[in-house]
């Protein structure tokens, strides 16, 4: 349902990073080709298709505050496939910028976050059997919901 408060947060990834293009001031178009949950490694990408991108919002750790409130830590991966590993750390680069530019995903008038940390990056080859290479950029997103409501933000 998009009401709840993980999927609204998804939703927002989304959104800023698409917006990551060299017209909007980044070194990348990763923004023109980026998904969400598409497994970069095992389906085949045409080189036509690069720089890809995928969303994954993967683990959610959450505890009960004092005050009430459930406080959530909801872990981000995006993996990435670029032709060179110059690329790619440009997209890294970006990623980061892009994550940046509002810690607390403000949405029309609505905070839907307390903090965004950086976790780290790693760099690999993309697909078994081709250069193409990949990263994954990991980020963790902290927001906080009544007890038990996934619907309300407190």
């Amino acid at each position: 349902m998009a009401n709840e408060v993980r999927q609204r947060i998804v939703n927002a990834v989304e959104t800023r990073l698409r917006g990551i293009t060299t017209g909007n001031g980044y070194n990348t178009n990763l923004g023109n080709n980026l998904s969400v949950w598409r497994d970069l490694i095992n389906a085949p990408l045409d080189p036509s298709e690069l720089p890809a991108g995928s969303i994954w919002d993967t683990e959610e750790e959450t505890s009960e505050m004092v005050s009430s409130r459930h406080e959530h830590r909801l872990m981000f991966e995006v993996h990435v496939a670029g032709a060179t590993d110059a690329v790619v750390r440009q997209m890294l680069a970006d990623l980061y910028k892009a994550i940046g530019t509002d810690r607390l995903w403000v949405v029309a008038g609505s905070q839907l976050a307390q903090r965004t940390d950086p976790v780290g990056s790693q760099m690999g080859i993309a697909q078994k059997g081709s250069a193409i290479v990949g990263a994954t950029f990991k980020f963790r997103i902290v927001y906080r919901t009544a007890p038990f409501d996934q619907s309300t933000l407190k």
